[in-house]
């Protein structure tokens, strides 16, 4: 599932970046966009993994 995500993004990216430069928007500009983007993605996975680990059963040893 990573795999056909990662592939699907790396397909839709250079559309996307065609589309907002000639829609004006800078490619400086798309960086500081994605680079919020993956901030706030990788926050929110951050949390989630965090309580997700908190549901499962305690790891026997």
């Amino acid at each position: 599932m990573a795999a056909a995500v990662m592939v699907l993004g790396s397909a839709i990216g250079p559309g996307l970046t065609g589309w907002g430069i000639d829609a004006g928007i800078s490619l400086e500009a798309q960086y500081v966009a994605v680079a919020v983007y993956f901030s706030c993605a990788s926050a929110l996975l951050f949390f989630g993994v965090r309580k997700a680990t908190q549901l499962l059963p305690p790891r026997e040893a």
